[in-house]
């Protein structure tokens, strides 16, 4: 989960975001498709990060939400409030 929190926060820093889809590449299986997902809108709870879907199945952008972008591994332990990580 520690991996897809940084490749979240990579997509997230860049500037104008990316895409959901384009996190992980093609191919990669459903469940770990599903566990970004929900990583995502845990994140998006918190106000880390912000998701946008303009249209009904179209691609999901992710940026940084009101807080700014996640914060990496060693930061979250700095940051009072962080969302916690569910273990799986």
């Amino acid at each position: 989960m520690a991996t897809l929190r940084r490749l979240v926060a990579a997509v997230a820093r860049q500037p104008g975001g990316g895409e959901l889809a384009a996190i992980l590449p093609p191919g990669t299986p459903r469940r770990l498709m599903g566990r970004l997902f929900y990583l995502c809108l845990e994140l998006c709870g918190a106000g880390w990060l912000r998701l946008e879907q303009t249209r009904p199945f179209g691609p999901i952008s992710v940026g940084p939400g009101p807080r700014g972008a996640p914060p990496t591994m060693g930061q979250e332990e700095e940051e009072e409030g962080a969302a916690p990580e569910p273990s799986y």
